[in-house]
């Protein structure tokens, strides 16, 4: 009966934390709702309200998620892992349900509201959902961390069709064309923008409040990290279930850390290959069983998992993991973060513009409605197929990077004449880009674990955040100017540009076997 209940503790603790990232689906909500957003600004809010620009909004959301990942630890030490996750979630929701009031008042302020402090709260859950998962499977974490990044999209898909389905049921076309834009005036579809920002708010909290009554802590946290003719093993048990597990730390995952296949696919390096297993105990006053297998070769062996009779109860030694300040002297940590940059302007430009932009040469709302939510759907399939390719080392890590940017780089060059060509035309160069970037979250985790190891993933993991936070700056800024000087054309070629020179980064960069990082190790 014990193991029974702690079996079922385990698995809807697994499917709790895929409905945390709920409103993570933000990122792919808002670009269908900014025509309707734009248009409200422009002719029915308050004669005072356009004080800012609406495109910070999904830009300063970006940037709050960064503070957010700092702030987890702290808090976490202070009100405890779960108690943090439920006021994140209820933060968030109170943000966004002001913004709707807010949007009739002020730009700036629902711009704070919607995307500086709603990114803020985003940042807790979306960390700790993946902190969840990996203490309670730690053997399927590739894939599982797959699927907790894509729930989020899913969310996305059913929240656009809602919001469209309620603002605009009669599909009416944009009757008023300014400069390189496209609005509504009609009132029966201006009236209803606040209670279509209601309806996402709404839908999101009730997604997250079932995760957060579903969620566990887990009992053990495990960790093993191999280096060059070294394998140790690290086991222990959280005393205070309530604290952070900063040994984020999957077996699946780290089992390759100094794997050459997920990195390089290169073999011939002599190391040593530990396979390990713990026994949870849900009483947290009894040490955990570890057994531990160690196997020398010349040559990098399968990756399996054996049992051992030598059994050693209560012994632990640290795991070797990079620090943050080691990590800042490497090269393999400012490739990726230049990854993470340039993959992070390209999401912000598709997802807010791809129904702006697409308005002007196709204006049929329902129609990109319908490709605004094959967005996510896409990014979310591609997301868990690779998180099992990984998995399985089919492809290594420096090849989904270098396929992603380079995909990017060619795409956004074609942006602006897709929609003028024909719908079809338009879907396959949209949805080709979401594959390109549906890697991007899934990598920056996996990265950041698999080279710089368990010990300090959270702040390195929100370090290489500051990038595409960075980028959000950037393009708040950039945006407005490009498109009153340049135009289209050059706006959509700034991130084809950037992903060009972000993958020449990434080509002459070593992460097979890093030297920097095995120094720091």
């Amino acid at each position: 009966m014990r193991f029974q209940k702690e079996k079922w503790v385990k698995y809807c603790s697994v499917i709790g934390a895929h409905f945390l990232t709920a409103s993570m689906s933000f990122m792919w909500t808002y670009g269908n709702l900014a025509p309707y957003v734009d248009s409200y600004v422009k002719f029915s809010c308050s004669p005072d309200c356009a004080d800012g620009g609406t495109q910070w909004i999904l830009n300063l959301w970006l940037i709050g998620t960064t503070p957010g990942l700092f702030l987890v630890d702290p808090m976490v030490k202070i009100v405890g892992m779960k108690r943090l996750v439920m006021l994140s979630v209820l933060l968030s929701s109170l943000a966004v349900l002001a913004s709707a009031w807010m949007l009739h008042i002020s730009v700036i302020g629902a711009s704070l509201l919607m995307g500086l402090l709603n990114g803020i709260s985003v940042g807790v859950p979306n960390i700790l959902s993946l902190t969840f998962i990996n203490g309670w499977i730690p053997e399927r974490s590739s894939i599982f961390t797959a699927t907790v990044t894509s729930s989020a999209p899913v969310v996305a898909i059913i929240q656009n069709q809602i919001v469209t389905a309620y603002v605009n049921p009669l599909n009416l076309r944009p009757d008023v064309q300014q400069g390189s834009s496209a609005f509504f005036s009609q009132p029966q579809i201006l009236e209803r923008v606040p209670g279509a920002i209601l309806i996402i708010a709404g839908m999101t909290l009730a997604v997250q409040v079932v995760g957060c009554v579903l969620v566990e802590n887990p009992p053990v946290q495990q960790s093993i990290d191999k280096t060059d003719a070294v394998s140790q093993t690290h086991s222990r048990v959280v005393k205070d279930t309530d604290k952070l597990y900063d040994t984020f730390c999957p077996e699946s995952v780290s089992a390759r850390v100094s794997t050459p296949s997920i990195l390089n696919g290169h073999e011939g390096l002599s190391h040593c290959e530990s396979n390990s297993y713990t026994h949870y105990n849900m009483d947290s006053s009894k040490a955990p069983e570890t057994c531990s297998h160690n196997t020398c070769s010349s040559k990098r062996p399968a990756v399996e998992v054996h049992e051992s009779n030598d059994s050693k109860q209560g012994e632990s030694t640290p795991v070797p993991s990079c620090k943050p300040s080691q990590a800042l002297k490497t090269r393999v940590f400012w490739a990726l973060c230049f990854y993470a940059g340039c993959m992070g302007y390209g999401v912000i430009i598709k997802n807010s513009f791809f129904k702006v932009f697409g308005l002007l040469y196709i204006p049929d709302d329902r129609f990109l409605t319908l490709l605004g939510s094959l967005i996510p759907l896409i990014e979310a399939i591609c997301r868990v197929i690779f998180g099992a390719v990984l998995d399985k080392n089919i492809f290594n890590i420096k090849d989904c990077l270098v396929f992603g940017l380079s995909l990017c780089s060619v795409l956004f060059a074609f942006f602006y004449f897709a929609p003028q060509v024909n719908k079809p035309v338009y879907v396959i160069l949209i949805l080709a880009l979401s594959f390109a970037q549906s890697l991007f979250f899934l990598l920056i985790a996996l990265c950041t674990f698999v080279l710089f190891g368990p010990a300090h993933f959270a702040l390195l993991y929100a370090l290489v955040f500051m990038a595409p936070t960075t980028s959000s700056v950037v393009s708040a800024l950039i945006v407005t100017p490009i498109l009153q000087t340049l135009g289209w054309f050059w706006l959509f070629m700034t991130p084809s540009i950037l992903s060009a020179l972000g993958l020449g980064f990434v080509m002459i960069t070593e992460f097979e076997d890093s030297a920097e990082v095995h120094a720091a190790l």
